[in-house]
């Protein structure tokens, strides 16, 4: 609305206001007076937009009433005529604040619904207290909210918006971004929440006001399980927040890439590359996330987070005042040292085996890229699945492709305690092997065989077998590559991992669980 309408009503108001409490009688000169303090106040403070709204609302049913007693007739009841750009002007700013809540088709808000019962219940007054004025003053204020809605209604249409085609190619669990042209086809300006029912997806903007075309950005890191078809929820509300209208936008056609088919991609493109006569070309390998390691070597890695046992020299000073707690620093083997990568083929879910898969040949070709010789050590819940020699680089590809055939879908069991910290437990045992009392010797007694259950339980896993086998041709120092998603072989993990440390081997963990909540970002290919 031009301001100048607007200036023109606030004069008039404000003139009325002030004739109504000089000439009328003292009750009405008094409710008069009032008013006016209360309009003045809200221009030179201007309130809430709920609040204002609900006082130009009041203001316009007690004018006429006010200005009654002057013109002695019902015709007063026109003199709110000209402030009711008052009304159109507080609803306009009552509207943005209003909450967005998607409901399919087109619906009146809660302001229409909260003016039609205060019209009504004026109309009810105006009947109950016989007063002509009153009741025409309701009824002028009824016909203008009706004709504004049902102009509201034509000008927006039941599906006001359109959106352009969009189809996305991504691998699962990583992140894609596409842009989407969204476009208006109401003569107003509408108000737009945007949402989709995956919380994996996010549009930005997610508010906005659309007139004519806007473009929003689209960013997704979908599931294995996601859908083929993403629906977008829109939200459209008209610049008085009187209609609502819930229109469902796209679809979007989402073609999601297991991450096993991409990696199994990128072992079939190196084993072609590096054949007997073909060009030597380098193979793309995505970024992956920083393995977990707990070695001693001699080339610094990375800091972590202090954990009991390990060494005073190791502590990184400058990190732990930095952070006010203590951080070590992590050293890695020497490169050009033979490698082992040990394999659990076991999972819960689709999902969960999609990742091993990837993350097994995917480091299996970084192996090879770096041209480390690899020896393989694989198992499941039950068996050994393999446990080989060391291989060269293309051997070791070969066979982690073969490996990722033997996945194996195992139902996920609850687990209530905490995995065994074997450092820990160690360093409690030596405390106590020296005490005498009774209570010290009882609690050495728990631990110990505490201890010895996990160390036999280790042996027998098919993890130690595996290990076993493949470590007799793989003397330390080497490096350990491990792919687990940390289910039934945590408990023989944590054994079997301090054993290895004490050997000299440097276990470094692909992270498998967390990057199924957590997806990197690398780059896409999409269409």
């Amino acid at each position: 609305m031009p301001t100048i309408i607007r200036t023109i009503s606030r004069i008039y108001l404000v003139t009325a206001l002030v004739a109504a409490a000089v000439l009328s009688p003292p009750f009405y000169s008094w409710v008069a007076m009032a008013l006016l303090l209360l309009g003045l106040y809200s221009i030179l403070r201007p309130p809430r937009a709920g609040v204002n709204l609900s006082l130009t609302l009041a203001i316009l049913f007690l004018l006429p009433l006010m200005l009654e007693p002057l013109v002695e007739t019902v015709a007063s009841a026109l003199f709110l005529l000209p402030a009711l750009p008052l009304l159109d002007s507080a609803l306009r700013e009552q509207a943005p604040a209003q909450a967005h809540r998607f409901s399919e088709g087109t619906r009146a808000t809660t302001t229409t619904k909260a003016l039609a019962g205060a019209i009504l219940a004026m109309l009810a007054i105006s009947i109950i207290a016989w007063n002509a004025t009153l009741a025409i003053a309701s009824a002028i204020i009824m016909c203008y909210l009706i004709g504004l809605v049902s102009y509201i209604m034509v000008a927006i249409g039941r599906e006001p918006l359109e959106v352009s085609e969009i189809s996305v190619r991504v691998i699962a669990g990583e992140t894609a971004e596409r842009e989407a042209d969204i476009k208006s086809k109401a003569r107003m300006p509408l108000g737009l929440s945007l949402s989709t029912p995956y919380p994996w997806a996010r549009l930005d903007p997610d508010v906005l006001t659309i007139r004519g075309e806007v473009r929003v950005s689209l960013t997704i890191s979908p599931l294995l399980s996601g859908p083929s078809k993403l629906p977008f929820k829109a939200s459209i509300l008209d610049q008085w927040g009187l209609i609502e209208v819930g229109q469902e936008l796209g679809p979007l056609k989402l073609y999601v890439i297991p991450r096993a088919r991409y990696a199994e991609w990128l072992a079939k493109k190196y084993l072609e590359q590096t054949a007997p006569g073909a060009a030597t070309t380098a193979v793309t390998l995505p970024p992956q996330a920083a393995p977990k390691g707990v070695g001693r070597g001699v080339e610094y890695h990375n800091s972590r987070a202090y954990q009991p046992g390990d060494r005073l020299k190791d502590i990184d000073w400058k990190h732990t005042v930095k952070l006010r707690e203590l951080v070590v620093k992590e050293y890695a083997e020497a490169q050009g040292q033979a490698a082992i990568l040990l394999v659990n083929l076991t999972a819960r879910d689709t999902e969960e085996a999609d990742l091993v898969v990837y993350s097994l040949i995917t480091s299996a070709l970084t192996l090879a890229r770096d041209a480390i010789p690899a020896a393989l050590a694989a198992y499941d819940q039950e068996k050994v699945l393999a446990s080989t020699r060391i291989l060269n680089p293309r051997e070791t590809v070969k066979k982690a492709l073969e490996l990722a055939e033997n996945m194996v879908l195992v139902e996920a069991v609850e687990r209530f305690l905490q995995p065994p910290e074997v450092k820990r437990l160690r360093r409690a045992m030596g405390q106590l092997e020296d005490a005498h009392t009774n209570p010290s010797r009882r609690l050495y007694e728990i631990l110990r065989m505490e201890y010895i259950t996990l160390e036999n339980a280790a042996k027998v896993h098919p993890l130690a077998r595996a290990l076993m086998g493949t470590i007799e041709h793989v003397p330390p120092p080497a490096t350990i590559t491990l792919v687990s998603p940390l289910n039934h072989d945590i408990d023989a993990l944590s054994m079997t991992i301090e054993r290895l440390a004490e050997r000299g081997y440097n276990v470094i963990t692909v992270p498998i669980t967390d990057r199924l909540h957590q997806p990197s970002k690398i780059s896409l290919f999409s269409s």
